[in-house]
Order: structure tokens, then sequence, then C-alpha cells
């Protein structure tokens, strides 16, 4: 990410940009949005949100596998500045929620904790720190509480990576014929990237474009009910016995990448071989070979 940093620095970058599209992409990783003037950074990965998660992902395991926590400190600070390059609301809610899982408190640090809740909510909702990451939530948040009838289309006027994600869904819900066949056995595979390109790209002008949605409803789209519901035993089969974090993380993945994404995989297979090295306290017989 830094090399694409230096890159940009120096103008040595070249952007391309589909006609009419509001963002352009560069080697490396680099990403211009033109209605806010601003780069995104998601390096080797293939978006911003993809590289949060992992980022964040390995993060939380390195820190439970690791015996001597301040070997991670370099990690940390590594990750926090990535984050804000990222500027991915993906990794803030993974971020959040992490923290959540990590805090047992007393009464008394219950109440103390609840008033810096109080001032952290107040300052999210009528300030303006936090950047455009945390400011895209902010607005999504507020949009609650408006006319839900038209929630959908303002949602994409407000944040269209958000829209990508909820949009589809809510359309195909919309449409969906429950006495329908394809509903419950799908309609094919890759059926749902035309039907959903042209949700996300109805312009004429961007008809050439196509929308590879994530696992809901893409998958869903594909596969109908049945094979949904078979991934998704044959997931809570993998993490019923992790922390809750991991779920909301696989959660998370499945609003965001398919099923044969490497996001998808990644997050199945690391979290997979953090069990195997957690069980048995085969992390401190590591620890202590290498030391």
């Amino acid at each position: 990410m830094i090399i694409s940093q230096i890159m940009v620095f120096f103008e040595l970058h070249t952007l391309e940009r589909p006609i009419g599209y509001f963002q352009s992409t560069g080697e490396l990783g680099i990403q211009f949005n033109h209605r806010t003037q601003s780069y995104r950074y998601y390096a080797l990965s293939t978006e911003p949100s993809y590289s949060a998660i992992i980022v964040m992902l390995s993060l939380i395991i390195l820190r439970d596998l690791t015996v001597k926590k301040k070997k991670l400190l370099p990690y940390v600070f590594m990750v926090c500045y990535m984050f804000l390059f990222f500027k991915s609301a993906m990794g803030f809610i993974i971020a959040f929620f992490y923290i959540l899982t990590q805090v047992t408190i007393t009464k008394k640090q219950f109440l103390i904790f609840g008033l810096l809740v109080l001032i952290a909510v107040s300052m999210f909702f009528f300030t303006d720190l936090g950047g455009k990451s945390v400011n895209r939530i902010r607005e999504i948040f507020a949009l609650l509480f408006t006319d839900f009838s038209n929630f959908i289309v303002n949602l994409k006027n407000i944040d269209s990576s958000a829209h990508a994600r909820i949009g589809p869904t809510f359309r195909y819900f919309e449409q969906m014929d429950l006495l329908s066949y394809h509903t419950y056995f799908g309609y094919g595979a890759a059926t749902s990237e035309p039907f959903f390109s042209k949700i996300i790209y109805p312009e004429a002008w961007n008809t050439h474009m196509i929308f590879r949605p994530p696992f809901i409803p893409g998958f869903l789209y594909d596969y109908g009910f049945l094979g949904t519901f078979l991934v998704c035993f044959f997931l809570w089969r993998l993490l019923k016995n992790t922390t809750l974090i991991f779920k909301i993380i696989v959660l998370l993945v499945l609003i965001n990448s398919n099923f044969n994404t490497q996001l998808f995989w990644f997050a199945i297979v690391i979290i997979e071989l953090y069990k195997f090295f957690k069980k048995d306290d085969l992390v401190e017989t590591v620890e202590l070979k290498l030391n």
C-alpha cells in the first residue's frame, strides 16, 4: 500500500475509468473517487472492504494465538495506518464489534463505559468527526429514521457501496415468487450477474458493466433457498464452537462476497487453521519450540 501511495504522490500511477462511472482504479490497489476527489487504497486485494476484512481477521487471530502480546504492537500500528487509507466502513464495524466482545466490566465500570458510549454516540450523530468512512455510517443510520418507502433510492444517493450490498437483496425479495420452483432451486450458476447488473447499472451508458453480487443475494438467486440452506448449514457446523466475533465476520463476508471468491475461502480457511492451532494448547507448544 505504501508503494501505491508513493506512486500517487509522485504521479507515477495511471487511472482507468469506465465511461460515466464515478470511480477510477489504478495499479496496486489505487482507487480514486471523482465525487469526493479522494483516494482510497486496497493493496493487493480487489477493493477496500476486502482488504479491511482480511487485515482485521488476521489481527484478531494473531492476537489470540500470540502468547506475548507486545510482539504484536508493530502489526497493530500497521493495521491502524492501513485502516486510515482503506476508508472502509466494514473495517470499522468489525473493529467495533471486536472491542465490544472483549470488554468485561463491573457495575461501576459499566456506568462509566455507558457515559462514554453516550458521549461517543452524541459525537457520532451531531459532529463531523471520523472522516468520510464514519460519515457514511452516520448518514445510513440517519436514513433509517426517514421515510422507509424511499430507503433504497436514498441509500443509493448517499452510499453506492452500501446500496450495492443491500439494494439487490431488497429487489430480489420484492419480486420473488414463492410459487416458482426457481425460488427454491435457483436459476442456475452465474445467472445472478445479468439480473443484478441491470439493477445496479440501469442507465444505458453502463449496460456493459457487470455487477457480481455477494453471497446474499447472488448465491440465493443462482441456487435457491435449498442450496443456500445447505451452505449456511455447512458454515454453522464450522462456526458453532467459535466465538461471536468470527460469526459476525463471516456474516459480513456473506453480504460482501460470494461463495466462489477468495475472500470467502480465505475467511473459512484461516478460521479453521485458528481452530487447529487453538485446540490442545498447540500455540503454547509452538511458542516454546520457537524460544
